[in-house]
Parts: C-alpha cells; sequence; structure tokens
C-alpha cells in the first residue's frame, strides 16, 4: 500500500476531466468522436460527453481533453507549447495528492510520479518532445506512477468534492491538514454521477462493486504491465453521505471490473453493515487461483 508503485490506469482520466473543466477547455456535455486513429480503445461507443467517456472509459476522448491543455497553440510550435503548458498541468495533479507524500504521516510511503518539464527534457532534450511524444498519460500510463494509498486517497477527494484530509493513522483528525485542489466543486458534479453509473449501469465495468443497499461511486481501472495487467478499482460510499474510500489493486488479474470491484464490494459492506451477505461473490473471490480467468462481459 505504501511502497508499491502503480501506474493509475483509467481511473486517471477523472483527474484529466476535472482539470480540463476548471480551466475552461471542456464543458461536461462537450462531445468527442471516439476515433481510434491515434490511441485504441474499446466498445461500440463513438461520440462520448464527459460522463459517457468516464462510463465507457473512452481513450481518444482523454487524448483529445490533454490536447486541449498542453497543445493549444498559444505558442505557434508545438514543442513550445508543450514546454510552457505541461509544468502547471502537473501542478495541478499533484494538488490531489499525485506525486507527493501526501502530509508525511507515513514515512514509509513513496512519492510516485508526476512529470513536469524538467523530466521530459531530461528524456529527449530541451523543447525536442511535444505532445505527440507523452501522450499515453493522458489516459494513466507512461511515466505517471502512484500508490494504492494516492488512489484511496483521491477517492476520498472525489468523495469530498475537492479537499482530502491528509492520511494518518490515528482515529479522528484533529489537528490534521485539510488539503485544497483548488477545483471549483461544481465540477465534480459530472464525474460522480458517472461514478454512481459505472456500478449501477447494466453493462457498466464496475457492475461487480454494486452493493446490497448502498450507492457505490466508483472507476475501474485495467493498468497495463508485460506480465499481465493489474485489476484496479477506486470507490465511495454511500454516495449522499460518503463514509468510506477506497482502493483495491489485484497484481496480474486483468481487468478492473473482474476482481478489485467485487472485493471492494464487500469491503464496502462489511464496513458499512458490519456484515457480508453476498456469499456467492465471496467465495468466488475466496476459491479464485493464479492465473486469474477471465470472466465473462
Amino acid at each position: 500500500t505504501l511502497r508499491a508503485t502503480y501506474r493509475p490506469g483509467s481511473i486517471f482520466k477523472m483527474i484529466q476531466g476535472l482539470i480540463a473543466m476548471d480551466r475552461g477547455v471542456l464543458r461536461p456535455s462537450n462531445r468527442i468522436a471516439c476515433d481510434r486513429n491515434i490511441i485504441g480503445c474499446h466498445g461500440p461507443h463513438r461520440f462520448d460527453n464527459l460522463e459517457e467517456a468516464i462510463v465507457h472509459s473512452c481513450n481518444p476522448y482523454f487524448h483529445e481533453v490533454m490536447k486541449r491543455m498542453i497543445q493549444d497553440g498559444s505558442t505557434g510550435s508545438i514543442f513550445s507549447d508543450a514546454h510552457q503548458n505541461l509544468g502547471t498541468w502537473s501542478e495541478s495533479v499533484r494538488t490531489f495528492g499525485l506525486g507527493t507524500d501526501l502530509g508525511g504521516h507515513f514515512p514509509a510511503l513513496r512519492s510516485g510520479s508526476v512529470p513536469d518539464t524538467t523530466d521530459y527534457d531530461r528524456m529527449y532534450g530541451r523543447k525536442r518532445w511535444a505532445y505527440s511524444t507523452i501522450y499515453s498519460i493522458s489516459i494513466g500510463e507512461g511515466e505517471l506512477l502512484t500508490t494504492p494509498m494516492h488512489m484511496a486517497n483521491l477517492a476520498a477527494t472525489l468523495a469530498n468534492r475537492g479537499h482530502y484530509i491528509t492520511p494518518h493513522a490515528v482515529r479522528g483528525s484533529e489537528g490534521i491538514e485539510r488539503m485544497e485542489s483548488g477545483i471549483d466543486d461544481r465540477h465534480f458534479d459530472a464525474v460522480i454521477r458517472a461514478m454512481s453509473t459505472v456500478v449501477t449501469a447494466n453493462d457498466g465495468t464496475g457492475r461487480r462493486a454494486a452493493t446490497p443497499g448502498v450507492e457505490v461511486c466508483g472507476k475501474t481501472g485495467t493498468v497495463q504491465n508485460p506480465n499481465g495487467n493489474h485489476s484496479v478499482f477506486i470507490a465511495f460510499a454511500p454516495a449522499d453521505n460518503p463514509q468510506i474510500a477506497l482502493s483495491v489493486y489485484v497484481e496480474n488479474a486483468g481487468a478492473g471490473g473482474d476482481w478489485a470491484a467485487p472485493i471492494a464490494s464487500l469491503m464496502i459492506e462489511k464496513y458499512l453493515h458490519q456484515d457480508v451477505t453476498q456469499s456467492a461473490k465471496e467465495q468466488r473471490i475466496l476459491k479464485a487461483t493464479y492465473p486469474f480467468p477471465e470472466l465473462p462481459l
């Protein structure tokens, strides 16, 4: 939880949407084509608004969203645009706690990595890289690294609509610092609605996180890894009065909805109701063996 680092994968797309809305380059109603010319995708969708793009986890949508922030045409050069704008973007990402020690209450916690201009100058040479060089970070891949603690903290930040209390291992939060993302809280409406739909829709990627008597808001991630993708899910619940925020990582287990999401459901139910009633879901997880079997859609 503290030392292992992973790419955030599709979960990062929610941060992209929030930053873009706050900068005025994106409205929740804006539809963007899932053209798949530069970056691949999955499913039959073709033109998504923000909520649909989160539910469908549309890669081309968020590729375009970040392109609007980084390659904005303000300098007349794609290289100068990227050099000028990436630093501001990186600072915005760090306000969600990524790339930081989250307040320092856990000395063993790794900060992860949010790449900035200096990093890419070192890798490629000053102004020898552009958005086309780094676009994998638009969907939470590339040089981005986080820990499960950072992802659980992101779930809490979304539940709080823009702030988090520095993570700590004590009961109560007196004297613990409140950290603000600086994103206008109205921008969280569309993202949180989408997180609910991810779980409640019949074809939602996080539908296996559905929990009896609780409205769960969540987002799946399938983190690319050469030895088998990691199954990832973050969530908070209940939607209208959050009491728990969490992240689940299952290494080499495939899609986020297959294994991480149902584990999150059991954890949420146990925490909120002090009991687990989903015996079939629990037994499937307890009896799972590696390599994990692929589940039917």
